[in-house]
């Protein structure tokens, strides 16, 4: 069975094909509004109720945010998924935010972050949390996560089943 669950960003429609029919959909969306004035750490939590133990998410973020640095010279602060507070690993799911050679920036960068996690031998109650931090050595900035009472921000978790991991 083949589904079509929206468009992208690039206005291009999202299938997610199922290859088991008796497999039932889970899936679940917190939401929020307001901004969060948080340079490293948590920003928000959803607990998700995961049914199966050989399966994995899918998780999807929307938000938006801004770094406001002055001086800024090649600012970046990356944001990230983390499961009961631990990244996915081999591959992490996160998003980078850079800022080169600007002074004071309070443009807010819309940005979504997608991906898939294995999760082998868990079911039940899991944290999916969005976190901040910085991209390496990068310098440090004071980024803010939403956009006030404008913008809904998300995070959409979905229980899917496994898929192979291909890593280039």
């Amino acid at each position: 069975e083949i589904t079509t669950v929206g468009k992208s960003i690039f206005s291009s429609p999202i299938f997610i094909v199922r290859t088991d029919p008796r497999v039932e959909t889970n899936i679940q969306e917190c939401s929020w509004r307001g901004y969060v004035e948080i340079n490293s750490g948590l920003i928000k939590e959803c607990t998700f109720n995961k049914k199966h133990s050989t399966t994995s998410l899918l998780v999807s973020v929307k938000t938006s945010a801004r770094i406001h640095e002055d001086p800024c010279s090649l600012c970046c602060a990356r944001y990230y998924v983390t499961f009961n507070g631990h990244e996915c690993s081999p591959v992490p799911i996160d998003q980078a935010i850079t800022l080169n050679d600007s002074k004071d920036n309070w443009d807010w960068i819309p940005f979504t972050i997608r991906g898939i996690c294995k999760l082998n031998h868990y079911s039940g109650n899991i944290k999916v949390g969005l976190n901040v931090g910085q991209c390496g050595s990068k310098a440090s900035v004071d980024p803010d996560t939403g956009n006030g009472d404008f913008v809904t921000s998300s995070i959409i978790i979905e229980e899917v089943e496994n898929v192979k991991l291909y890593i280039l």
